[in-house]
């Protein structure tokens, strides 16, 4: 069945520029890198990954700004990321804007609302229409698909009329809006499909199929065919227009959002029931729930809405491209194997003004775009997500948000989910208050690795991704932006290999926690880790917080052509490491750690605390830069080194210590002269 669904309000977020900025306009503590950094010969400047060097190995297609910017200039991370995260959560409450802020770090934002109010003109139909309004915009919904002899009076009754006049207003201005998105989607999408030579329902089958078939396949392309129909669509598929059509829909959504919340438990009591079938599907207003159709929007009044969502913020076809749903009141049990707020192909939006929410679903839910844009808001209480894979913030050659106000949440998934972007793709996960519990399952081995076959491959907690195609078919896609924000409070995030602020293939991945006590667990490359050309990033604004990474590759550490950088700014922290940990590079990566204050304590061994290694191939990379940075910015500190025998005793490190300057020599053998390692504590 096709449905018809609507979105939420947001306001505009400025792209940040990338301009050049003196070191101490920066941040104060960047003299320490200096000092840190001359010890090995090196300066400020040095900090960068060549571009042109990076340029040899290729494979970057679909490479963004946003990436570009970061790379070439990593001191700016700390300033940009926080700006851009501090600016998400001051406006996490008009979706709009976050959403537009969201597609701009793929250079396709757009900006409507920025002259004016966009809805005025749709809004001015409802007001003069008056009574009749949603009957109109009913009808008109008909003759868009075709039916010329559509009516008003066809969509009248004693139901209609028994309606609060503020229910049909509001879904009114939605449905006058979607005619204007479905144009969007048209343009951008539908036209350029069938310059193709292509039916797009077809197309929908084929890459749905190619994108859930295997659970465990982690090449998204699937078969070298659908890997080239993709690329196809990647390169003819108008984004920014695609995306005008969503803004557009989010801030319909958000208005009708803001206008019936003071009164939502009010139209609850109420307990209106409306509904009728359109050729986008059901228009269902209150507790109806007809058994011969889904739901095109859904306006639910209040109570527990289990079993009655029937796919309404979900687009289960091509001819299916709009689906809205929006819950007043209630706690909600959203069935556990029905997606929701999955934009496949279209705009599929979920509302949620208030209760105690359960989540459920399996993979493309919760905020799942895929050349479409997937959004869910969710306006309080303490809910609980829970998922299999590419879910609550996941956008594949798409947008998927997920937008929680408050509340102490609980997010559950295996893989590709809670703030992950592929190629092409933005997906956020955005917590703005609450004591949050992030769980990327690693006990249930679903999803092994070729790193380690006892852990999952989890992608997930602000991961990028790209395709990697140099030892399959040459087709090579550089990888999207996967971000999770959480605006404060106690909170605790557990994953297994890529995870918490990791990227791979020219992507980047970003967490940020801007207070609270927090606790981190990971496994391989996690915690402001990466490979093969990515940048990943975590960054901890506050609260006495505890890092624990288990296998390699962790806390500030950047393999092949990667940027890495954890940085916590303030606090009483605890790091447990192992091996390439805590400014370490790898293979011509560059990993940074910096901790701004507080009485920390490090335990680690290896490859850590500002060292790099090349391991020299007698290729070009021997002549290229590895490169590993430690920063201490303050605080009485304790580094100790983790005994080789279990049931031993740490040793202090005799090579550093409060107040030390050191540079390490490169741990390749013989040492390259490429290999640069350093470290600054500040006392």
């Amino acid at each position: 069945m096709r449905h018809l669904f609507i979105v939420l309000l947001l306001s505009l977020i400025p792209c940040l520029p990338c301009t050049a900025y003196t070191p101490g306009e920066l941040d104060p503590q960047t003299e320490l890198f200096q000092r840190a950094l001359s010890g090995c010969g090196l300066s400020l400047s040095d900090l960068r990954v060549n571009t042109a060097d990076r340029a040899l190995w290729g494979g970057d297609k679909y490479r963004l700004p946003f990436f570009d910017c970061l790379m070439d200039e990593p001191l700016k991370i700390s300033p940009y990321v926080r700006r851009l995260t501090d600016q998400l959560l001051t406006n996490s409450g008009n979706a709009a804007t976050v959403l537009i802020s969201a597609q701009s770090r793929l250079n396709q934002g757009v900006r409507l609302g920025l002259v004016g109010d966009v809805l005025e003109p749709y809004q001015k139909r409802v007001q003069e229409l008056g009574r009749v309004n949603l009957a109109v915009a009913l009808a008109e919904l008909e003759r868009y698909a075709g039916k010329s002899d559509a009516k008003p009076e066809d969509y009248t009754g004693s139901s209609y009329d028994s309606l609060d006049a503020a229910l049909r207003d509001n879904v009114a201005l939605l449905l006058f809006v979607v005619p204007d998105v479905l144009e969007y989607r048209r343009l951008g999408l539908t036209e350029p499909i069938k310059s193709l030579g292509l039916d797009p329902q077809e197309v929908y089958d084929r890459v749905v199929k190619s994108t859930f078939a295997d659970e465990q396949n982690d090449d998204i392309g699937g078969e070298l065919e659908t890997t080239l129909l993709i690329e196809h669509l990647l390169d003819k598929v108008d984004f920014p227009l695609l995306n005008t059509g969503a803004t557009l829909l989010t801030l319909a959504v958000q208005r009708v959002f803001d206008n019936l919340a003071p009164r939502r438990e009010e139209l609850a009591a109420a307990a209106a029931s409306y509904w009728r079938m359109t050729p986008l599907g059901l228009v269902i207003i209150g507790q109806a729930s007809p058994s011969d159709g889904g739901a095109a929007c859904l306006l639910s009044l209040g109570g527990n809405s289990a079993g009655r969502w029937l796919h309404a913020s979900e687009t289960t076809s091509y001819a299916n491209p709009v689906s809205v749903g929006i819950s007043l009141s209630g706690d909600s049990q959203y069935p556990p194997r029905m997606p929701v707020a999955a934009g496949i192909f279209g705009y599929g939006i979920l509302a949620d003004l208030a209760g105690n929410d359960h989540y459920g679903g399996e993979f493309g839910t919760q905020g799942f775009g895929l050349f479409g844009t997937g959004l869910l808001i969710d306006s309080g209480g303490d809910d609980t997500y829970a998922g299999v894979g590419m879910c609550q913030g996941c956008g594949n050659y798409g947008t998927g948000l997920l937008i929680d106000l408050g509340g102490n949440d609980r997010y559950e998934c295996y893989q590709q989910g809670q703030g992950y972007g592929f190629t092409k793709g933005v997906g956020l996960l955005l917590d703005a208050a609450g004591d949050d519990v992030y769980v990327a399952n690693d006990t249930d081995i679903r999803f092994p690795g070729p790193q380690t076959k006892e852990h999952n491959t989890s992608m997930s907690q602000g991961v990028g991704n790209g395709r990697r195609g140099d030892y399959l078919d040459g087709h090579s896609w550089a990888g999207g932006v996967g971000m999770l924000v959480d605006g404060g409070g106690d909170d605790a995030y557990s994953c297994g290999v890529f995870g918490q602020g990791c990227g791979y293939w020219y992507s980047t991945g970003i967490l940020v926690d801007k207070g609270g006590n927090d606790k981190y667990l990971g496994q391989w490359y996690c915690q402001g880790a990466c490979a093969h050309f990515a940048l990943g990033i975590l960054q901890d604004d506050g609260g006495d917080d505890a890092y624990t990474g288990m296998m390699n590759m962790c806390g500030g550490a950047g393999h092949d052509f990667s940027v890495g950088w954890l940085e916590d700014r303030a606090g009483s922290d605890s790091y447990a490491y192992p091996n390439l940990s805590l400014g370490a590079g790898n293979a011509n990566g560059i990993g940074v750690f910096w901790d701004h204050a507080g009485d920390d304590r490090y335990l680690t061994k290896g490859i850590t605390l500002g060292q790099a290694s090349t391991a020299g191939s007698g290729s070009l990379r021997d002549f290229i830069m590895t490169l590993g940075v430690f920063v201490d910015g303050g605080g009485h500190d304790t580094y100790m080194e983790s005994p080789a025998q279990e049931g031993a005793e740490p040793q202090p490190f005799s090579f550093c210590g409060d107040g030390q300057t050191w540079s390490r020599p490169g741990a390749s053998s013989p040492a390259l002269p490429g290999e640069h390692g350093c470290g600054k504590d500040a006392e």
